[in-house]
């Protein structure tokens, strides 16, 4: 509860003066008894590493390109609002965070033994690297 006190708190004070348009998408995995969290044998060895997560909160934030110092301002909004939730910071690989470097986004995106499991695979499917981007498996 002090998080979500926390959260609605920091948009009702901070959102007003954001120069651009943002918005959250606030998505319920269900909590333990749900399928996401407890996947059937064929899916439990996804690379998907939230299965523990009641929520999945997605912050996104525009701004004109024109605009002084607009990146900075709507980056620091958004992480004012993770911040503002309070617990434990995860991420996804389909949501890029281009602040994060290969080896920040690999600790937050996926647990050690599921890297090094798909770094493994990388290695056989893959081993010339004509799938990649700057914070994907093995980057």
């Amino acid at each position: 509860a002090s998080a979500l006190l926390s959260y609605f708190t920091y948009i009702s004070t901070n959102s007003s003066t954001h120069p651009a348009s943002w918005f959250s998408e606030l998505n319920l995995l269900g909590g333990p008894s749900s399928r996401v969290n407890n996947p059937p044998p064929s899916a439990a060895n996804s690379a998907y590493s939230a299965r523990d997560a009641l929520w999945v909160v997605q912050h996104y934030s525009t701004i004109p390109p024109a605009s002084s110092g607009g990146v900075k301002k709507a980056v620091d909004f958004v992480n004012g609002l993770n911040d503002a939730l309070a617990v434990g910071y995860g991420g996804y690989l389909n949501y890029v965070d281009p602040e994060l470097s290969a080896e920040e986004a690999h600790g937050i995106y996926y647990s050690r033994s599921t890297y090094n499991r798909l770094v493994g695979i990388k290695r056989t499917v893959d081993p010339e690297d004509v799938f990649w981007n700057p914070q994907g498996v093995g980057a």
